[in-house]
């Protein structure tokens, strides 16, 4: 099954402009911080993600609860990989460590 990105994704798009209003409305609250920003895009990205598009992209399995659904970065942040939609993928739990598992070795190796 070949990887599909979210970024012809028009719930995660919708998701975006939602999230991108929270986040002002936010920036006005005494309490406000870029971390809880972050946060609260990527909580608003990922539900519209996992239910748009309910299924792994490597295997196609639904997932469950002990191999449930996780929102993925294609390229990894720390590799300056970005969250916007063509970077992000659905995957199960299994794919998602299996990939961050390759990451941290390459990494290593760049080291």
């Amino acid at each position: 099954m070949a990887t599909e990105t979210l970024k012809n994704n028009s719930a995660v798009k919708e998701a975006i402009l939602h999230a991108a209003e929270v986040i002002k409305k936010m920036a006005t609250l005494p309490t406000f911080t870029p971390d809880k920003a972050v946060e609260t895009y990527w909580h608003i990205i990922e539900k519209a993600a996992l239910e748009s598009h309910p299924w792994c992209s490597v295997c196609g399995t639904k997932g469950d609860k002990s191999n449930p659904l996780t929102l993925d970065h294609i390229k990894p942040k720390a590799q300056r990989g970005s969250s916007k939609p063509e970077n992000l993928r659905v995957v199960c739990l299994h794919h998602n460590d299996e990939k961050s598992a390759k990451d941290r070795a390459g990494a290593a190796k760049m080291r």
